[in-house]
């Protein structure tokens, strides 16, 4: 059984990140459970995961919302892993309604 770790708040299909190589986080549970690791041990030298930063400068900011907004209109494309980060809404689409969410959220902070 493959899981994804240090998931924030989407469910993805492990198929479409097992195949992305740029997702190196990709688990699989069996292995994990044989070595007898405790889930700090598994998630340790993992990535953090911030939804919405396709860029992956560590920050959700305009930067990406530009970025995203470039995809939708058809002015650049994605890779499967900036689809996946892409997805701020969770909606399983890459959208202006990502874009309007990451928006609200800066308006916000």
């Amino acid at each position: 059984m493959l899981i994804l770790v240090k998931q924030q708040h989407h469910q993805f299909d492990n198929q479409i990140l097992e195949d992305d190589p740029t997702f190196d986080f990709l688990y699989n549970l069996d292995e994990i459970l044989a070595e007898d690791m405790t889930d700090e041990e598994a998630n340790e030298d993992l990535p953090d995961i911030v939804f919405g930063d396709v860029n992956e400068d560590g920050q959700v900011n305009v930067l990406d919302a530009v970025a995203i907004i470039n995809f939708v209109i058809g002015n650049s494309e994605f890779t499967n892993a900036e689809m996946q980060l892409a997805d701020y809404n969770g909606d399983n689409l890459v959208n202006v309604l990502d874009v309007v969410a990451i928006i609200g959220d800066i308006v916000e902070a």
